[in-house]
């Protein structure tokens, strides 16, 4: 194995296995920089723990994540291989996909209340299974990208606490399929609010159509069935 610890508190697992046992203990805001290596068992992790992934293959999140909904800080993802998600996760800083992409792989991760996400052209969250899911009090918001999801609000009304998720299961209606993204929008007052909505999306995501010819429909039903949504597109913008 290769790891490196320096004075900066950056934990480098570069390749192999770190066979660290019940014997690690996190010093607090420590940055965990996996490429290829991996913690062979969960560490004694500290209040507040920071986690990078690095380097070129693909791989699986494992023990450098940890469990707690309040330890883990900021998130990057900067490599030319995908990280798939292994578990539920809760983000409470930055959220940073800057190079490759995250996969859901079928997980939730849960953006704490300062918790924001920042992708890059063709460098997503992404997976046909799993979500994002973010929760805020929206009252009277101009054009608040929500947790940097790309739901965009705007209304002169209070909202109330409204949860937002971001999936990217392609939807179904007959033989009609959606782009790889959707939004699933949960405001505690849904009466009189005149909002606007924008929905943003990635290249990545189009699944085949041509991003000159998007519009939005929307479901009240869970998805059984759908309706056209009369909306603008801005293909260069990347945004309905």
């Amino acid at each position: 194995y290769s790891y490196r610890e320096r004075r900066n508190r950056t934990l480098y697992l570069t390749n192999g296995t770190f066979t660290n046992g019940a014997y690690l203990t996190l010093f607090n805001g420590v940055i965990i920089d996996r490429a290829e290596g991996v913690l062979n068992s969960v560490p004694s992790f500290p209040v507040t723990v920071n986690v990078v992934y690095s380097g070129n293959s693909t791989i699986s999140t494992g023990a450098e994540l940890p469990v707690s909904t309040t330890v883990l800080q900021k998130l990057e993802v900067n490599k030319s291989g995908s990280v798939l998600l292994s578990s539920d996760i809760t983000v409470n800083d930055t959220m940073k996909v800057i190079l490759g992409s995250f996969n859901l792989n079928g997980f939730i991760i849960t953006m704490g209340p300062a918790a924001y996400l920042t992708e890059t052209p063709g460098n997503t969250v992404m997976g046909s299974a799993g979500y994002l899911v973010a929760n805020r009090d929206l009252n009277a918001p101009t054009a608040l990208n929500v947790a940097g999801l790309g739901a965009i609000f705007t209304t002169s009304q209070n909202m109330g606490m409204t949860e937002v998720i971001r999936g990217h299961t392609i939807q179904v209606e007959d033989t009609l399929e959606s782009m790889e993204r959707y939004y699933d929008i949960s405001p505690a007052n849904n009466s009189g609010l005149n909002a606007t909505f924008v929905f943003k999306y990635d290249d990545s995501e189009l699944n085949g159509f041509n991003p000159n010819n998007l519009v939005l429909f929307k479901s009240t039903n869970n998805g059984v069935n759908w309706f056209y949504e009369p909306s603008s597109n801005n293909p260069f913008a990347k945004e309905i």
